[in-house]
């Protein structure tokens, strides 16, 4: 527990990397591809928003979540943009958090 109380931004901001960091451990990891939905997504979509991308957090992996995965792809991992969230995607997302 904190000793001081954390500004509204501080506490969104914790808890969006303590979630994009629990989407990164191996043991829960899944890739994320077009056609997926649910909480993994929207921390993905989360993540992707907090770093400056526009998306909408939806929850839906639709072909705009795809998009934005390859842009960020494209711009952090030139040597492989497929537009899959894969286990190196994500935690180039948390490092830049």
């Amino acid at each position: 527990k904190l000793s001081s109380s954390p500004s509204l931004s501080s506490s969104l901001n914790l808890r969006v990397e303590n979630r994009v960091e629990d989407m990164a451990s191996s043991s829960r990891w899944k890739t994320l591809r077009i056609g997926m939905k649910g909480m993994e997504v929207r921390r993905l979509q989360r993540g992707l928003k907090r770093i400056g991308y526009a998306i909408t957090v939806d929850g839906d992996f639709g072909p705009i979540t795809r998009n934005v995965v390859k842009a960020f792809q494209r711009h952090f991992r030139r040597q492989q943009v497929t537009g899959v969230a894969d286990l190196e995607t994500i935690m180039k997302i948390k490092n830049l958090l």
